[in-house]
């Protein structure tokens, strides 16, 4: 009887420490749907902004015009390693979303995910349609001129790959943080995922040092931020509904 009654403590101690998130399904609906028109709507405005670069155009691009800390990463358009890209990004969302697994928490977890995916990519979005900057392959001699004249060549700032898969190594480690403390390990794995997947940005040709720095910062401070928001025992919280947004600070 006592060894039952010592193992139903255990795992009501351990369900009330399991819980990372609390979330308002109402607040966090509008601020989901709010961000998702916002990355859709970036969509209009670098239809505005969009110009294609003619022949004479990419011949007249100066290099001297890049900032010399992002010069020396002209190169070659490599799909290979652009592909390799998309296939960490894919994997880090599903290691995220295998985290976020832990009922009865499950879906107050993947509402935090989509409110931080939503987020970093609404801004990166913007961030695209608003500079319009060139891809460092736009200036190398090598790359085939048809892929130097698509509407993706003028989406270099910032990288929208580094900023998604850092957010998603965020994420995970502040959940696994809040669950079981510091774990070295975990965090050279998700960040050591990261900064491979920025670093192929650059050798693939898609991004400048300058590109993939800012999608880091910007992934992973929304990242925190959100989760931090979140977190059942913040003491900063959020209020927003249709009517009115409130801040709450507990001392």
């Amino acid at each position: 009887m006592k060894k039952t009654i010592l193992v139903l403590l255990f795992f009501s101690f351990y369900s009330l420490n399991a819980q990372v998130f609390k979330v308002n399904k109402v607040t966090s609906s509008i601020f989901i749907g709010t961000a998702a028109v916002l990355q859709q709507s970036a969509g209009l405005v670098n239809d505005e902004f969009y110009e294609q670069l003619s022949e004479n155009d990419i011949f007249d691009l100066n290099e001297n015009s890049i900032p010399f800390f992002d010069r020396w990463s002209i190169t070659r358009y490599d799909e290979n390693l652009d592909k390799i890209s998309d296939y960490l990004v894919f994997a880090s969302l599903g290691a995220s979303m295998y985290i976020s697994y832990d009922e009865p928490y499950t879906l107050d977890n993947l509402i935090v995910l989509s409110k931080i995916a939503l987020t970093q990519s609404a801004l990166a979005s913007w961030s695209k349609a608003l500079t319009q900057r060139n891809r460092p392959y736009v200036y190398d001699d090598g790359t085939n001129l048809d892929i130097k004249q698509k509407e993706d060549a003028q989406q270099s700032f910032f990288s929208h790959h580094t900023s998604t898969i850092f957010s998603l190594a965020t994420y995970s480690y502040f959940y696994s943080y809040q669950l079981y403390g510091s774990k070295p390990l975990l965090a050279v794995g998700l960040y050591g995922s990261a900064a491979i997947c920025a670093s192929l940005r650059v050798a693939s040709g898609n991004h400048f040092p300058s590109d993939v720095i800012t999608g880091a910062v910007v992934g992973s401070a929304v990242s925190y931020l959100i989760c931090k928001q979140h977190n059942k025992n913040a003491k900063l919280k959020l209020n927003l509904k249709y009517n009115h947004i409130g801040f709450c600070y507990n001392f």
